[in-house]
């Protein structure tokens, strides 16, 4: 009830008495499903009850780029559409289907505000920057719906019995894999098979090491093809992920099973008894599969850690992803939901239903579900920098395809080498 618990009902009653859009229509896709749409439609009630809007929204998991192609050439975009793959929101903003936030730059409050109100806020202005029709670089819209990819998860029971340590670098972590197999035990569990994106966790792990093995500039350039994909460094980094989970030794199954198991169940391994794997490697939203009737503390996670006594490197630095909600077909209802997006109230409402992250400073954290979305969002609050999973950004035909074919074709036995240099000949087709 509004009014009712920890909520900053404050931001709720400001908002209400600002904006009046009594019979007037919003309407809103993304690509979400099943509890994450329940979710977000349960937000977006507290918008309507608040403004006296119309709220529609049309959560599309299975052909959600085709469809925002579609709807753009035939005009019938919804006024609100959130882009969780910005490589694909960059091509679609090329060609005008949505309209920026900020035209100039330079000059723009809206830029202010996110800077100062978001953790990171310069990296998520960048992020959701992407250049229009015209060849300028304009922004389209805050990110909502965040998660990152910083959590190594174990069974805290399971390392107390064979009395291990949570590393806090990357040598450590190393010393505890050799450590585990020396004991005759498996210290990872992983799966790349992902109905519609299998790979994307071999990916995921992978940029995780590049951002901790090389400076943050390097990384960068991986965004705009500054840098071949199959440049060494990158080969270095997708090695590095071949000594985890291309050995025999070190993750459950060897990398046959690892080829051919959905990364839902790889989660699981870290429960068996004995443990089938003392670690598992992957984002905030994992917890929706882990099994209903272990609780937080059964279970629990480290930040993947950084490589120690290296100035040049980042220290605590996050990489995730999220939606951006960008104004498809504008109107003043779209330009108030963007301001509702602004207000605590807006995440908070996400924050007490679960599998929700966000940097918003000002949001009441003792709202969060449970203490495990506390603890992740802390990590995502320190991060230092943050940075988008490159595979989204790069363009669709290269992240959304290939990039996730190249972990497949990885660990079944082609070089690293061989499996960049194909997904860099595809980028440069594009050019």
């Amino acid at each position: 009830p509004i009014g009712e618990g920890g909520f900053t009902w404050a931001s709720y009653h400001d908002f209400a008495k600002a904006h009046d859009y009594s019979g007037q229509q919003l309407t809103i896709t993304t690509r979400t499903g099943g509890a994450n749409e329940t979710d977000l439609n349960n937000v977006l009630a507290y918008f309507a009850e608040a403004t006296g809007a119309k709220v529609s929204h049309l959560g599309n998991l299975k052909d959600f780029k085709q469809a925002v192609v579609t709807n753009h050439e035939g005009g019938t975009s919804p006024n609100i559409t959130g882009i969780q793959l910005v490589g694909f929101g960059k091509d679609m903003a090329k060609r005008g289907a949505f309209t920026p936030q900020c035209y100039d730059m330079a000059n723009c409050e809206l830029l202010d505000w996110f800077r100062d109100n978001y953790a990171s806020g310069q990296d998520w202005i960048d992020s959701g920057t992407w250049e229009g029709p015209d060849g300028k670089k304009h922004w389209y819209g805050p990110n909502y719906f965040t998660f990152h990819f910083e959590n190594v998860y174990y069974v805290p029971e399971n390392f107390e019995d064979a009395g291990y340590s949570i590393p806090r670098t990357q040598d450590e972590l190393k010393t505890l894999e050799n450590r585990i197999v020396a004991d005759g035990g498996t210290p990872w569990c992983h799966g790349l098979f992902a109905e519609g994106s299998t790979g994307f966790t071999g990916g995921d792990m992978m940029e995780d090491i590049l951002l901790r093995r090389e400076p943050i500039e390097f990384f960068d350039k991986l965004y705009a093809n500054e840098t071949r994909l199959d440049d060494l460094r990158i080969q270095g980094a997708m090695q590095e992920l071949g000594q985890k989970i291309l050995s025999e030794t070190k993750v459950d199954g060897g990398p046959k099973a690892v080829e051919s198991l959905d990364w839902r169940t790889a989660a699981v391994g870290i429960f068996s008894n004995p443990p089938k794997c003392y670690m598992y490697h992957q984002g905030s939203y994992v917890t929706s599969y882990l099994p209903k009737t272990k609780k937080f503390g059964e279970w629990d996670f480290f930040y993947f850690p950084p490589v120690a006594n290296r100035p040049d490197l980042a220290k605590s630095p996050v990489l995730g992803g999220g939606a951006f909600m960008t104004i498809s077909k504008d109107n003043p209802v779209a330009r108030g939901f963007m301001e509702w997006l602004k207000t605590p109230i807006a995440h908070e409402l996400w924050m007490a239903q679960g599998g929700f992250l966000t940097p918003h400073k000002h949001v009441n954290t003792e709202v969060f579900v449970d203490e495990a979305s506390a603890k992740m969002n802390e990590i995502l609050m320190n991060g230092d920098p943050f940075r988008f999973d490159p595979g989204d950004v790069m363009p669709a035909a290269v992240g959304g395809v290939c990039w996730n074919r190249t972990m497949v074709d990885f660990v079944g036995g082609k070089s690293a080498g061989d499996v960049l240099r194909v997904c860099q000949e595809v980028w440069d087709k594009l050019k």
